[in-house]
């Protein structure tokens, strides 16, 4: 019952190798199966032939019945969770978003996948007009590859190619908020190495806080 984050989960699993393949999110109903806001969340995640199944149970502030979302970098990772999370609460409508949708186990009926790079500005131009009004927009994506070790041994275009998830979310932020509620939000997910960096995750941290002293400034 411990009430983790989900970069936590994927932190702690991920130091052995698992990869997050799928969440259940699930009401706990009283004894007149009311909901009082408690959810149980199931993470199931993989290891070559082995699976693994951690449940944590959270109690849930935001309403999202009827709500329109378009999340970035939907279909794995910390953007699958969200997806799957915000599905199972009733959302209205979830665009799921990915370079690579057609690799995603996400089947709900109210789940529309789109295959599309957030570095792309013309195809996002073309796509929030296509969606028109909505409520929450969530960047979770990468935007490519990052550079992992130390910073005098680092390729300094890995280093560079980093800030590709920067340059996402302010794409996407750009071109997104025209059509976004005014009642809506702007969730942009930074990373632990932001705030706590640990060696070899000088690029993450440098992103992290350019993410954050963006989302601070915008």
């Amino acid at each position: 019952r411990q009430n983790y984050e989900v970069e936590e989960i994927l932190s702690d699993f991920g130091k052995e190798g698992y990869e997050l393949v799928n969440v259940i999110t699930e009401p706990i109903l009283d004894d007149k199966y009311e909901n009082n806001g408690e959810f149980l969340r199931t993470f199931f995640l993989k290891k070559e032939r082995i699976w693994k199944k951690q449940i944590i149970c959270y109690k849930n502030a935001m309403n999202v019945h009827n709500k329109r979302i378009v999340i970035f970098g939907g279909t794995s990772g910390i953007g699958l969770a969200t997806t799957s999370m915000l599905s199972e609460m009733n959302a209205k409508h979830i665009y799921s978003i990915s370079r690579n949708p057609e690799k995603s186990l996400l089947s709900s009926s109210n789940i529309e996948l789109v295959k599309m790079d957030v570095l792309d500005e013309s195809k996002l131009v073309s796509f929030f007009e296509k969606v028109g009004h909505y409520d929450i927009l969530i960047n979770a994506a990468t935007g490519g590859e990052r550079a992992i070790g130390p910073f005098m041994k680092m390729n300094l275009e890995g280093y560079r190619n980093s800030f590709k998830k920067l340059w996402g979310y302010t794409n996407s932020v750009r071109y997104g908020l025209q059509n976004l509620s005014q009642n809506g939000c702007v969730v942009l997910v930074s990373g632990s190495p932001a705030r706590k960096c640990k060696p070899g995750q000088i690029a993450l941290a440098s992103v992290g806080g350019a993410v954050e002293a963006f989302s601070k400034s915008i």
